[in-house]
C-alpha cells in the first residue's frame, strides 16, 4: 500500500501506512490534544490503569520518581541520549526503559513507564505513537503536531516488552521528540490483604466470639378474665387462673435468668384504677412448674385482686 498521505477537501490529512489506517481524520484544533490524551489511556501501549480489577495475583503498581530526561532528539546543545537527529517519515525509533538511559537511571524488570512527551520542530502535519518494543504499531496516536504550532506536551503510559524496550513511531515529515520519565510500573503480587471478602456468621458463632446479645420479649395483656394478649413480640402464650386472679405468661425460652418489668396499662386497654403490681417468684418460677412461665397478679389500692391491662417486658442474656 502507498505510504503517501491523502488530503481531504479542507486540507487536513488522512494518514495511512502499510499496516492499517491510523486515523480517519486529523482535527487541527486544541480538541485533538484532548482526544490524544484519551487515547493514551484507552489505546494500545497504555497501562490498564482505568480498569479496576479484583482478586489476587500479579498486578503492576505505579512508582513515581523525580522526573528525568530519557531522550531529546534535538541537535546539540539540547541533545540527551545517543541520538541527535529528528525522526524521519514512517520511522520507528527503539529506546530502552531500563538502566542508564539519557539522564535517567531506571530499575530493570519494570513493566511500563509513565512519560511526559513533547514534539518540536515538525516539518509536516503528522502523528507520533508510543508502543512496546516487540509489539505491533497500534491504531492510536499520542501526539499530533502541526508545523508552526508551539510545543505541546502530553502524558503517555507505555508498556515495555520483555527486554525493557519501547518504540516511537512518526508518520511523516521530520520531528524531534523530547521524552521525560515521571514514574514507572513494577510487578507486584496482590494477596488477600488488598480486598475484603464478606462472610456470614450464625448467632451462635457471634455469641461465642463476642458474647451473647440481649434478647427481648414483650406482651400487652388486656386485663380481662378472657386473658387475651393484645400485642406481643412473638411466641408468647397466655392463660388466666380464676383462683388468685393470676395471669400466666409462657415464653418461647427459659426465662428463669431473665430480667423483667411489668407496667400498668397497655397500648389499647387502660383502667382508671391505679393498682400496685405483684408477681409470683420470677427468680425460680417453681410455683408454676416450668422455667418458661411467669405469673402476674394485679391488686388495687385496697389490696384486692383486680383485672387490669398490663404490659410485660422481658430481657434475657
Amino acid at each position: 500500500m502507498d505510504n503517501e498521505p491523502t488530503r481531504a477537501d479542507d486540507g487536513d490529512i488522512i494518514p495511512h501506512h502499510e499496516e492499517a489506517t491510523m486515523w480517519s481524520h486529523f482535527v487541527r484544533t486544541r480538541w485533538a490534544a484532548i482526544g490524544a490524551a484519551v487515547a493514551v489511556t484507552l489505546g494500545a501501549g497504555g497501562i490498564g490503569i482505568t480498569e479496576a480489577t479484583t482478586g489476587t495475583g500479579e498486578r503492576p503498581i505505579y512508582v513515581p520518581i523525580e522526573p528525568c530526561r530519557l531522550a531529546d532528539l534535538r541537535p546539540a546543545p539540547d541533545t540527551v541520549g545517543p541520538r541527535s537527529a529528528a525522526l524521519g517519515p514512517a520511522e520507528v525509533y527503539k529506546l530502552s526503559g531500563w538502566g542508564d538511559v539519557g539522564n535517567c537511571m531506571l530499575p530493570n524488570g519494570t513493566t511500563g513507564l509513565s512519560l511526559n512527551v513533547t514534539a518540536v520542530g515538525q516539518t509536516e502535519l503528522t502523528f507520533i505513537t508510543f508502543y512496546p518494543g516487540s509489539g505491533s504499531l497500534p491504531l492510536a496516536s499520542h501526539l499530533n503536531p502541526s508545523p508552526g504550532e508551539p510545543p505541546t506536551p502530553n502524558a503517555v503510559n507505555v508498556d515495555l516488552d520483555a527486554a525493557g524496550e519501547f518504540n516511537v513511531y512518526n508518520l511523516q515529515g521530520n520531528v524531534s521528540v523530547i521524552i521525560d520519565v515521571v514514574g514507572y510500573y513494577d510487578h507486584h503480587h496482590h494477596d488477600d490483604r488488598y480486598y475484603t471478602e464478606s462472610e456470614t456468621y450464625t448467632k451462635a458463632e457471634v455469641d461465642a466470639a463476642i458474647g451473647a446479645l440481649p434478647e427481648t420479649h414483650w406482651a400487652v395483656v388486656n386485663g380481662s378474665t378472657s386473658a387475651v394478649i393484645a400485642r406481643q413480640s412473638g411466641g408468647i402464650t397466655l392463660s388466666y387462673a380464676g383462683v388468685g386472679n393470676a395471669y400466666f405468661l409462657t415464653f418461647p425460652r427459659d426465662v428463669s435468668s431473665c430480667g423483667w418489668v411489668v407496667s400498668l396499662g397497655g397500648w389499647s386497654f387502660l383502667d382508671s384504677v391505679l393498682p400496685v403490681l405483684n408477681d409470683y417468684g420470677i427468680s425460680t418460677n417453681a410455683v408454676f412448674g416450668t422455667p418458661e412461665r411467669i405469673g402476674v397478679s394485679v391488686y388495687d389500692d385496697a389490696g384486692a385482686l383486680v383485672t387490669n391491662a398490663f404490659t410485660v417486658h422481658m430481657t434475657c442474656p
